[in-house]
């Protein structure tokens, strides 16, 4: 009914969004940037066809920020978790409706980006394991955008994870786990 639907948004819907709002609000009043996980899950089987996708990462393809993050998070997901298939902007759209999207029209697209990680249901009873590397996986990129400040690449040159760094061998660790 509307009034059931009103309840649970001013309950739920409303208050976390606005949480989640001051939250960012105050690292950008501190001259941080933000990176935004909002995590989701999808079904494998929609109207009748198989989605051909384990992890959907969902952002901006507009914003510069949103785009680096996504993709360095696609390579991370890529080594840690061989055979996983990570899909761009699927199986929604990055610039659909959902907190990530409100959150842009706030915030500046140079210091918020907000990506939203589409997980497979059917990874939940997969028993390779796939689920607690993607946890930890997103765990450790996390773990190091926050200790170096931006975004992280695998190997040498600008931005790249100092070879004796914890967050290169926590990520090593993973890696040679999984394969």
């Amino acid at each position: 009914s509307a009034a059931e639907k009103s309840a649970i948004l001013a309950t739920h819907y409303q208050p976390y969004r606005a949480l989640v709002h001051h939250r960012i609000g105050r690292h950008l009043v501190a001259g941080e940037t933000v990176l935004h996980f909002s995590v989701h899950s999808f079904t494998p089987v929609f109207e009748g066809r198989i989605r051909d996708c384990d992890v959907g990462l969902l952002f901006d393809p507009s914003r510069p920020l949103e785009c680096r993050s996504a993709r360095e998070l696609r390579a991370w997901l890529g080594l840690a978790i061989p055979g996983i298939r990570v899909r761009m902007n699927q199986p929604y759209h990055g610039t659909d409706d959902g907190c990530t999207t409100w959150l842009r029209q706030r915030f500046p697209a140079d210091r918020y980006s907000g990506i939203e990680i589409e997980f497979n249901q059917a990874l939940l009873g997969d028993r390779s394991g796939s689920w607690e590397d993607l946890k930890q996986c997103i765990g450790f990129y996390l773990s190091c955008y926050e200790n170096f400040g931006h975004g992280i690449t695998i190997g040498q040159g600008a931005g790249a994870i100092p070879v004796e760094s914890p967050a290169r061998n926590r990520f090593n660790a993973l890696v040679g786990r999984s394969r």
